[in-house]
């Protein structure tokens, strides 16, 4: 997909959104707009791959039926709106209280789609607008507060990377090539030590062999599960090849 097929898709969204006026609001939308991209990149050269989301937000306007004299439909558009705002508010005060311990993210489709940029993994951008009119002072003030609220929020972002077996065999190597340099090294250090002080050598060896035999017993339970994993895997590759093999025949 390009840059043109997403713009379209945004323009589709957008033209299905409802506007209508208002008494606050000569053209106000009636409905909330979410875009979620997927991203999805890949390595060549390791075969490892990162995938995250784009959240694009859009949020209707807190509205007070007094002043915008709506009716009928548009009246229960409103009661929608304030309904999901309410639990957006609801959401930020449990991310900003230590006393609070649930986050009530199900109470609203649209706290449950911005879960992740809410004290999620994401970055997250917050724009808020204001009217320099008077007659709206009490919804702009009341939009600053949730801006101000917002702000507090503190979210952890961490790369969403899939690392690959090719790129983990990299690391097991060289891992294995510096604990081959460190054994040297300390060969190299004990036949030294038993240069100048042999009975110190010699003691520094059993307590190295006794924690080889710790170490052994604590790794041997992963060892046997590994090998009867291994076998199981055998075992089923021979069952494949028995069950395959009368068919070669009669086709032969």
């Amino acid at each position: 997909s390009s840059h043109e097929e997403m713009l379209d898709v945004m323009k589709i969204g957008s033209n299905n959104r409802a506007v209508a006026a208002t008494r606050m609001n000569g053209n106000s939308s009636r409905s909330h707009s979410v875009f979620i991209l997927s991203i999805f990149q890949k390595d060549i050269k390791t075969d490892s791959t990162s995938t995250g989301k784009l959240y694009f937000c859009d949020l209707a306007g807190s509205e007070k039926v007094g002043k915008t004299d709506v009716k009928g439909q548009q009246l229960e558009e409103a009661k929608m709106i304030n309904k999901s705002l309410t639990a957006l508010g609801m959401v930020i005060k449990a991310l900003t209280d230590k006393k609070i311990t649930h986050v009530p993210y199900r109470d609203s489709k649209l706290t449950r789609l911005l879960q992740e940029s809410l004290g999620g993994n994401s970055q997250t951008t917050l724009i808020i607008t204001g009217t320099m009119n008077g007659y709206n002072a009490p919804e702009t003030l009341s939009t600053f507060r949730f801006g101000n609220r917002a702000k507090s929020i503190q979210n952890k972002a961490k790369a969403n990377v899939e690392r690959s077996a090719k790129e983990l065999l990299v690391d097991l190597e060289k891992a294995e090539d510096k604990i081959k340099k460190q054994n040297k090294l300390i060969a190299a250090l004990q036949k030294k030590l038993e240069e100048i002080d042999p009975d110190a050598a010699r003691d520094i060896n059993l307590i190295a062999l006794e924690n080889l035999k710790e170490d052994a017993k604590e790794e041997e339970p992963e060892v046997k599960q590994i090998e009867e994993t291994k076998d199981k895997g055998v075992e089923m590759a021979d069952t494949e090849t028995t069950e395959t093999n009368p068919e070669k025949e009669e086709l032969l």
